[in-house]
């Protein structure tokens, strides 16, 4: 396969009779018990290792049953269905899958469950909650200012890297409201970006660090010129 590696669900194909049975077919009276039962000893550890772990998503407190050693990544993408983190490289080395646990960017396709127990993941979709939380606004913004940003700065084009980007940019603007270009560059570095927007995505943090102290004037000079 060429590109990078993606995590899919596998659909079995339907037909013959060794195809896995439907949900409905599974909730028939008709069918043996034996056959509701993980059809192979992967699945079968993989039920019986399954734990109820309480931790806290976008708010929201979450119980889920998976095993405590499985990537967070899957469990927000296969069993919360959040498409904000991405499967990018799997060795944390790209930043697409990231996400903020008690707000500090964590990769989470190496961060268990079992790490995360207890405590609170932000995602993508839930950045502008966890803004007005931070800010202790009345209600939550359609968008975080950065996501906001990032649109207006025109900033993606491949959309590989925007997750990272956006959830490590909102880190930094929480710790340093008005941050430089260097130390933008600094907190960004490790965020791979194949189209090369880094100059776009510097402007759309200054353009998100503006918004966020109510200063309209401009912070500095655009970033011209590709590279970072």
């Amino acid at each position: 396969m060429t590109g990078p590696h993606r995590h899919f669900r596998v659909l079995p194909c339907r037909g013959g009779k060794n195809t896995p049975k439907t949900s409905s077919e599974r909730n028939d009276p008709g069918v043996p018990s034996a056959a509701l039962a993980p059809r192979t000893n992967r699945e079968r550890a993989a039920a019986e290792a399954a734990v109820a772990t309480i931790l806290t998503v976008n708010l929201r407190v979450q119980n889920v049953d998976a095993a405590p050693d499985t990537p967070l990544l899957y469990i927000l993408s296969n069993n919360l269905e959040l498409q904000g983190p991405r499967f990018g490289c799997g060795l944390a080395q790209c930043g697409s899958c990231s996400v903020l646990v008690d707000g500090v960017e964590i990769r989470s396709c190496v961060t268990t469950l079992s790490a995360v127990a207890g405590k609170s993941v932000t995602t993508l979709e839930g950045l502008p909650a966890w803004y007005a939380q931070q800010k202790k606004l009345a209600s939550a913004p359609e968008l975080h200012p950065l996501q906001q940003a990032v649109i207006d700065e025109q900033a993606l084009q491949c959309g590989y890297c925007y997750n990272g980007q956006i959830i490590k940019g909102a880190e930094l603007l929480s710790k340093n409201p008005q941050p430089t270009v260097e130390q933008i560059r600094t907190a960004m570095n490790g965020h791979l970006c194949r189209c090369a927007t880094y100059p776009r995505m510097i402007n759309a943090i200054q353009r998100a660090s503006r918004t966020m102290a109510g200063n309209a004037s401009r912070v500095g000079a655009p970033v011209a010129g590709g590279g970072r």
